[in-house]
């Protein structure tokens, strides 16, 4: 009879300092469910709880909402610096490259690979 050994990964650590403003992580903000995998070792699914992730979610939006409004920022700055009809110009060249990319890139693709690996 074939003796079967169970491995067992290391529990995840799950406190310690949180980068959530005024929040401390404990482990009663997880759900930890261990599992045998196919190999034969004890692994562990963490599951957020719904606290912290509705805390996690309003960062995010909170971050997500800064990253817009720096891209608009920066978009105007372009638009001041470069003026509106040199990036008409540039957004028809890029429109082309797009363009060209999009309905030959297997014939670009397959000559830059016969052109970079010849056949001996």
């Amino acid at each position: 009879m074939e003796e079967y050994k169970v491995q067992e990964e290391e529990k995840p650590v799950l406190t310690g300092e949180s980068t959530i403003p005024d929040y401390n992580i404990t482990e009663e903000d997880f759900l930890i469910y261990p599992y045998l995998d196919e190999s034969g070792i004890v692994r562990y699914v963490v599951i957020v709880s719904d606290y912290l992730g509705g805390i996690v979610k309003d960062i995010g939006k909170q971050k997500r909402d800064q990253a817009r409004q720096g891209v608009l920022l920066f978009n105007e700055l372009v638009y001041q610096r470069i003026g509106e009809e040199k990036l008409a110009d540039f957004f028809e060249i890029i429109g082309s490259i797009n363009h060209i990319l999009e309905t030959e890139s297997e014939t670009i693709f397959n000559s830059l690979s016969t052109k970079l690996n010849p056949k001996p």
